[in-house]
């Protein structure tokens, strides 16, 4: 990718437009630690699937016991 150029994607939030950045950079696969904050990643990710578009993410979730 030619880091000089400007390219203009349409989207509707920030959690989309950091996952078109992270594609459009060539990056295939996206590791998560889940959280609070990261429920726009979760639901840009929800509509690159409605959208078909290709991106692989595996999340890792951490479970908290109280004990």
């Amino acid at each position: 990718m030619d880091t000089n150029k400007s390219v203009t994607i349409p989207v509707e939030t920030v959690g989309q437009a950091y996952l078109e950045i992270l594609r459009a950079r060539g990056i295939k696969y996206f590791f998560g630690n889940s959280g609070t904050d990261f429920g726009p990643i979760i639901d840009a990710l929800a509509k690159f699937a409605a959208d078909k578009k290709p991106i692989r993410c595996r999340l890792r979730c951490r479970m908290s016991s109280s004990r």
